[in-house]
């Protein structure tokens, strides 16, 4: 399945309110923190509590847009100071979640479509990176692009970020059956972070 890029995606976005964009950036923030939950499993660092307290609070302000992000940024921008040569192995899916999750603050203060553009492709590269990484591919060979990107757990990501669009893009205007469908949304989100990386 071919990855969702621009101008697919942008194509996707376009038109959505601030709200559901906030809404697709939280979920994707969201599914990625599986990939912070691993690092953190497999080298005994901290930090996973730090972006899920950042994400309540995008979670929180995705109708109101009412958030300022600089000081929840700054505790999530903290933990790329850990340099242990763990971090280093793991730093490629590891990072894209803390990068994730700052995207997600910064929506409150930048543009929502330009971020919920940065954040989907954010799950996509840190997929492609621990894919190679766990199937040992050589991608000098153009064969193995194709691999990777029919890969389960690439295919699965894709096909998730584009159920969401069309689901927030189905729901954002339904006035009070808004607010069911956030909270099932995120509910979602937590339970796919489980199956995130390969």
């Amino acid at each position: 399945m071919p990855r969702l890029r621009d101008p697919e995606l942008r194509s996707l976005l376009t038109n959505l309110p601030s709200a559901g964009l906030r809404a697709l950036i939280a979920a994707c923030a969201t599914r990625q923190l599986g990939a912070y939950a691993h690092f953190q499993n497999e080298t005994g660092a901290s930090g996973l509590e730090v972006l899920r307290n950042a994400l309540d609070n995008v979670w929180s302000h995705i109708d109101d847009g009412e958030l300022d992000p600089s000081s929840l940024m700054g505790e999530c921008e903290q933990l790329f100071e850990n340099e242990s040569d763990a971090w280093e192995l793991h730093r490629a899916w590891a990072e894209s979640s803390v990068l994730s999750v700052v995207a997600a603050l910064r929506s409150f203060v930048e543009s929502p479509l330009d971020i919920a553009m940065e954040t989907a492709t954010y799950g996509q590269d840190a997929l492609d990176l621990r894919i190679i990484y766990v199937l040992g591919l050589d991608m000098s060979d153009r064969v193995n692009e194709a691999k990777v990107d029919m890969h389960p757990a690439m295919v699965k990501e894709v096909e998730r970020e584009k159920r969401d669009i069309g689901e927030i893009r189905a729901n954002v205007n339904v006035g009070s059956n808004w607010q069911p469908f956030i909270q099932e949304l995120r509910r979602r989100a937590e339970a796919e972070s489980n199956d995130f990386l390969p």
